[in-house]
């Protein structure tokens, strides 16, 4: 039987169908792990070497003037209520696979379509069977990744890392984040919990380490599936 590779592929900017199929590899990992960080000093680092990257971040507002970002804007408490977040973030998502340039030579995604199944699973099988329908259904458009690099930060340093940004969300209590982090071990030993991913492979990465560090061990997992990919 062959295994469906879960990647649907959008029109670029202007309509026109996508030609190219780049690899496209995500970063996850819990709040304050350093995702945007890392992704923000990657692609620069690959434009030096003539490759063009494009940076996705399928969870951050896009177009503030919709409707549903100004309502939310608005009345900020909206954000403590999981069921109307989770239209708004399937809102954010399926923009930003309308809107990105996919004719690229690599996608490099700041979370992905992995968030927003980690952000709702718990320890029922049952009611992770309801997770999955709803985000399958609510985020139609964006593809599932090639890879996904995790970025494993020890939950004293997390706990460090956001401690100086004030005012959390509401998946960044302790609680939660150690509930995501049991979240993200049975995604990465169970990878047939959810076909949609089936055809990612996941990578780890100690993102316990100095920014230059963790740059380094991400391009040596990305340079030689970029190489690969152009081949």
């Amino acid at each position: 039987m062959r295994r469906p590779s879960g990647r649907r592929f959008p029109q670029s900017k202007g309509g026109a169908v996508r030609v190219n199929k780049p690899p496209y590899i995500c970063f996850e990992g819990l709040d304050g792990s350093g995702k945007s960080t890392i992704v923000e000093r990657i692609v620069p680092l690959l434009e030096q070497q003539g490759y063009k990257a494009q940076s996705v971040c399928p969870t951050k507002a896009g177009c503030q003037c919709s409707g549903i970002e100004k309502i939310f804007h608005r009345y900020p408490c909206l954000h403590r209520y999981r069921v109307l977040r989770m239209f708004l973030y399937a809102y954010r998502s399926n923009y930003a696979a309308d809107h990105i340039d996919w004719n690229v030579d690599l996608l490099l995604g700041d979370r992905s379509l992995v968030t927003s199944y980690i952000c709702r699973w718990t320890r029922s099988s049952l009611r992770n069977r309801f997770v999955i329908f709803l985000v399958d259904r609510l985020e139609y458009k964006i593809p599932a990744p090639d890879h996904i690099i995790y970025l494993d930060v020890p939950h004293p340093v997390l706990c460090q890392r956001l401690s100086g940004r004030g005012t959390r969300d509401i998946d960044e209590t302790e609680r939660r984040s150690r509930e995501m982090r049991q979240a993200y071990d049975m995604l990465r030993s169970q990878k047939a919990a959810i076909r949609r991913l089936w055809g990612a492979t996941w990578h780890s990465i100690n993102g316990d380490q100095q920014e230059d560090a963790v740059c380094r061990d991400a391009l040596d997992i990305i340079m030689p599936l970029l190489k690969k990919d152009l081949i």
